[in-house]
C-alpha cells in the first residue's frame, strides 16, 4: 500500500516550491497574475488570437475567460502554465478532440499543462504527453495539478468538464492530475494511457481537512489503460464521491485504491459505475463492500475501438442507457463508428 507525505503538509510543501521557483526557475512561465475584471479573450496556434499564448492571455485576464482556437498548441507559453487566480480556458468548440494541448514532456524535458487553483473552468480540450517535473520539493500532475488553501469555500471548486487525458505521466502521484487539498469537479471526461511511479495512475486525490465528499466528484468518466502500482486510474486520501463512471482495463495497480482512509466514512461513495478488467483487481481493498450496491458492476464496457481511442458504446453495453436503471455510464454515447 502506497504511504503518502504527511497529508497536510503536501500543498504548503507545493507552495512554498512555487514561491521559490518565482526566483529560480523550475519551468517556463514564472509570473503571477493580478485581480482583474472578466474579459473573454482568445488564443490561436497560429497567433491570430488576441493573445499569442495562452499563457500571455491568461496574465491579460484574471478572473476572465480564455477561449481557445481549435488546432494543436506546443512549446513556451502554452504549458507549464501557473495560474494563481480563478480562470475559464475553454475550447472555442467545445470538442476536445480538435483542441488539443501537446506538452510535448519528457523524463529528459519535463513539461506540464497547468497549475490552477480551485474556482477555475477547463472545459473542451485535450492534454497529451505531459510529464511531471521531479522537483525536490514539491509533487505534481502529468498534466494538470489543482490546488487551494485547503479552504474549499475560498473560491468554490475547480470544474474539469469534457476533458481528455492522454498519455500522461508523473514520476509519483498523479499520472494525469494531481488534486491535493483542492475541491474539484470532473464531468464527461476521459483519461487514457496515463501513468504514474507510485501512486494514481491517472487521478491521485490528498488528503484534506474537509472530508465532505461531494468537494470532490468524478461524474460521468471513462478510464481506459492507465497503471501505477496503487490505484492504477484513481487513489485517493479523502473521501470522493463516484457516480456513473468507468474503471477499466488497468495494466498495473487495481482500478481504485482508496486504502489511506482508516475509517469508513473516510471511503469512496460509488454509485453507478463500472470497474472492469483492471490487472490490481477492480472492487478490491477499502471499495469491496460496494461492488454490487446502488447500481455498481463489474463488466465489460464493450468500448467501439479502445486501441484506437474510440470509447463510443456498443449498443449492447452494459453502460449504455438502457442496460441499467443508472442511464449512460462513462464519458462516451452510444455508437461506433464505421
Amino acid at each position: 500500500m502506497f504511504v503518502g507525505r504527511s497529508p497536510h503538509r503536501t500543498w504548503f510543501i507545493l507552495l512554498c516550491c512555487l514561491a521559490s521557483q518565482l526566483a529560480s526557475g523550475c519551468g517556463e512561465n514564472e509570473s503571477p497574475i493580478t485581480p482583474g475584471k472578466p474579459t473573454p479573450v482568445t488564443v490561436a496556434p497560429d497567433g491570430s488570437g488576441d493573445y499569442l499564448t495562452i499563457q500571455e492571455a491568461i496574465a491579460a485576464t484574471p478572473f476572465g475567460i480564455v477561449e481557445l482556437v481549435d488546432g494543436v498548441y506546443t512549446g513556451p507559453g502554452n504549458r507549464d502554465l501557473r495560474v494563481w487566480t480563478p480562470v475559464t480556458i475553454r475550447s472555442k468548440s467545445g470538442i476536445p478532440d480538435s483542441c488539443i494541448i501537446d506538452c510535448e514532456g519528457s523524463e529528459a524535458e519535463p513539461h506540464y499543462a497547468f497549475i490552477l487553483p480551485t474556482g477555475s473552468l477547463l472545459r473542451g480540450i485535450t492534454i497529451r504527453h505531459g510529464y511531471a517535473p521531479a522537483c525536490v520539493h514539491a509533487r505534481y500532475g502529468g498534466a494538470v495539478t489543482i490546488w487551494d488553501i485547503d479552504m474549499p469555500d475560498s473560491w468554490g471548486l475547480a470544474i474539469v468538464e469534457l476533458c481528455i487525458f492522454d498519455d500522461n505521466h508523473a514520476p509519483s502521484i498523479g499520472g494525469a492530475v494531481l488534486c491535493g487539498t483542492a475541491h474539484a469537479e470532473f464531468v464527461n471526461c476521459t483519461f487514457s494511457n496515463n501513468s504514474s511511479g507510485q501512486a494514481g495512475g491517472a487521478v491521485y486525490w490528498d488528503f484534506s481537512t474537509y472530508w465532505h465528499p461531494d468537494y470532490r466528484h468524478l461524474l460521468n468518466c471513462t478510464f481506459y489503460n492507465n497503471s501505477s502500482p496503487s490505484g492504477g486510474a484513481v487513489y485517493c486520501l479523502a473521501p470522493i464521491n463516484v457516480t456513473r463512471t468507468i474503471i477499466a482495463s488497468s495494466q498495473q495497480g487495481e482500478g481504485m485504491c482508496c486504502d489511506g482512509a482508516v475509517a469508513d466514512w473516510q471511503l469512496p461513495h460509488i454509485a453507478c459505475s463500472d470497474i472492469y478488467g483492471n490487472l490490481g483487481g477492480d472492487w478490491v481493498g477499502g471499495i469491496a463492500a460496494q461492488d454490487t450496491s446502488a447500481g455498481n458492476l463489474s463488466a465489460d464496457p464493450q468500448f467501439c475501438n479502445p486501441g484506437a481511442r474510440d470509447f463510443h458504446l456498443e449498443v449492447t453495453s452494459p453502460c449504455a442507457p438502457g442496460g441499467s436503471e443508472c442511464g449512460l455510464i462513462g464519458a462516451w454515447q452510444v455508437g461506433c463508428l464505421e
